[in-house]
Formats: structure tokens, C-alpha cells, sequence
């Protein structure tokens, strides 16, 4: 009896600790004009107010090299950067093995779309949800920016030909101290004007729109 409890014991120190080394935190920044910006700051210029940014980053990979050195599967992220909880990439490593690259989709694919999951960060209460027709929000940007235009960008569509999902991939110089970029004005400054600075349809221009964020998420500041 006494052995068991210590076997059973030593088991739960070992899943403890195992549990506690495969958690990483990854920081996501954001940056205006090469400047980090708190979005929940108040003090922020009336001229520039952001009243809701957040985004899905879902299925995970970490390479080093070309070598997969650890995945999560069936993952999703919804990052909120006026929610200082969730204003971070929290990975839910199986090991601790360096990368030296990231790679990550940005927003929600078509299976899972379709699939019925809508529990956690993908429960329809966190307001990135449309319909079962249209699906997801994988991303959704409201406020009022230098040039004194109040925009709305909701980004969305997993249906063919307008799958607005970007997959993303960023090399990395230092896989346990890292953090991930958002130029967020290299996003506002590139969209073109034939796009109405109030936009919430699954359609092509916000496939493009999709296209035009991912490029602004970076490793380097």
C-alpha cells in the first residue's frame, strides 16, 4: 500500500512539472509607427482610439530548422488586446525542445467552421461569430486613427473562393524569448481607398484585407 502511494505520488510531481515546462507564453505587441502602444492605456490621443482589436491564431507549429518539433493540434487562440489577459499567445508545448521558427493561421479554418466546436475561445459569446452560413470572425478592428477616419474591419469567410484564413510564418531568433509584432500602421496605411473604411463581408476585397494584416505581423520590431 505505502509503495503505491509513493508510485502514485511520484506520478503526480512528475505530470506537475512536466505540465509546468511545456507551458510558454509568447507576447504579442502591438506597434504604431515603431512604437509600442497599450490599447487599454487612456491616456492614448483622442485622435487615436482603438475601441476592439482582436484575432483567432490557431493550429500551432514550431519548427527549428525544417525539422516539426512540436504542434497543437485542433488549437485555438482568440487574442484581445483591450483584455490584458488574453493579449498574449499562451502555447501548450508537449516538450521543451528549442525553434527557431513559428508558423500559425490567422483566423479559423473551413473544417472547423462547419464542425460544430463553439466552446472556449470559439464560443459565439465572444463576439466573433457570424452565422453558420458565414462562420467566423478572424479578425475584427474598430477605431478612430490619424487621419480622424473612425473604420470597422471585420474579416471573415471560410467558404471557396473567399477563405479569408492567412497562414503565417516567422523566423525566430530565440525561441524561449521572443515576441511576435503587429505594424498596425503598415496594415491602415495599405489599404487601398477603394475599400469602405466600414467593412463586414465575406467576400473577396476582405480575403485581400486578410492578406494585407498577415503581412504586417513580424518577429522584428
Amino acid at each position: 500500500m505505502k509503495t503505491r502511494f509513493i508510485v502514485g505520488l511520484s506520478f503526480c510531481i512528475c505530470w506537475m512539472f512536466n505540465s509546468y515546462v511545456a507551458a510558454q507564453t509568447i507576447p504579442i505587441v502591438v506597434l504604431y509607427h515603431h512604437k509600442e502602444i497599450q490599447l487599454t492605456d487612456s491616456s492614448n490621443s483622442k485622435s487615436f482610439q482603438i475601441n476592439n482589436f482582436k484575432f483567432y491564431l490557431s493550429n500551432i507549429r514550431l519548427y527549428n530548422t525544417n525539422l516539426l518539433v512540436d504542434e497543437e493540434l485542433n488549437s485555438y487562440h482568440l487574442v484581445d488586446f483591450l483584455d490584458t489577459s488574453k493579449n498574449k499567445l499562451k502555447l501548450r508545448r508537449n516538450n521543451n525542445n528549442p525553434f527557431n521558427r513559428i508558423e500559425f493561421n490567422l483566423g479559423i479554418d473551413s473544417a472547423t467552421n462547419v464542425s460544430g466546436a463553439m466552446e472556449g475561445d470559439l464560443d459565439p459569446t465572444n463576439n466573433m461569430y457570424w452565422t453558420w452560413q458565414s462562420g467566423y470572425i478572424n479578425l475584427k478592428l474598430e477605431g478612430l486613427f490619424e487621419d480622424g477616419i473612425l473604420r470597422e474591419y471585420h474579416l471573415g469567410g471560410y467558404a471557396y473562393p473567399n477563405n479569408a484564413l492567412q497562414k503565417v510564418s516567422l523566423q525566430l531568433n530565440n525561441s524561449f524569448d521572443t515576441t511576435i509584432y503587429i505594424h498596425l500602421d503598415d496594415f491602415i496605411n495599405s489599404i487601398p481607398d477603394s475599400i469602405p473604411f466600414k467593412f463586414m463581408t465575406p467576400d473577396p476585397k476582405a480575403v485581400y484585407l486578410s492578406q494585407l494584416f498577415a503581412k504586417c505581423i513580424s518577429s522584428e520590431k
